[in-house]
């Protein structure tokens, strides 16, 4: 079971180092090159396991690596008013996690043990709006950024409930005998 060191991670936001991960799109007519322009979504890859301090809940939230996400899914149109690495990248792999596994892993302060802590849809979509206002400041841009995952999420949320993902199969080196 995985033990981890919070000691020296309150003072400052941590962020996390991902790297992207290209998928080359298959030979496609130009009708659908233009479909892929409008909705193409980089990945990320999370390099190193992540754990963030999170004020308002007073926990450490913790996202081991690899974990592979989307970022923020913003639209095209709205990539100028919204870039993916700026304001919405601290809420973005907590909120992916969450919507992938149902659940978010936090670290005992005291301990160091992980456990375990499922979560719906709406308290995920709320810690994405907390998280991007507490690293950005702006909370109407927070807020704006809430309102599409709150009406559009959905989308994410059902297709990670048929992909059913578990994360003991997915993780296992955190886990010591199917328990975290």
């Amino acid at each position: 079971m995985k033990v981890i060191d919070v000691t020296q991670l309150r003072e400052d936001i941590h962020f996390p180092i991902n790297r992207a991960v290209y998928k080359k799109p298959p030979k496609r007519n130009w009708f659908q090159k233009l479909y892929r322009f409008f909705t193409y979504k980089r990945n990320f890859e999370l390099m190193e396991d992540y754990v963030l301090w999170i004020p308002k809940l007073k926990k450490f939230l913790f996202t081991p690596a690899p974990f592979l996400y989307d970022n923020a899914s913003v639209p095209k149109l709205l990539s100028s008013l919204y870039n993916s690495d700026g304001m919405l990248l601290l809420g973005a792999l907590p909120h992916d996690f969450g919507y992938r596994y149902k659940c978010l892993i936090f670290v005992n302060e005291d301990t160091g043990k992980l456990h375990l802590e499922s979560c719906d849809k709406y308290q995920l979509d709320a810690l994405l709006r907390y998280l991007c206002t507490y690293e950005s400041g702006f909370k109407k841009a927070s807020y704006v950024a809430w309102a599409g995952v709150k009406f559009f999420g959905f989308f994410g949320w059902n297709s990670n409930r048929k992909k059913n993902c578990n994360l003991y199969e997915d993780y296992p080196n955190l886990f010591n005998g199917g328990k975290l």
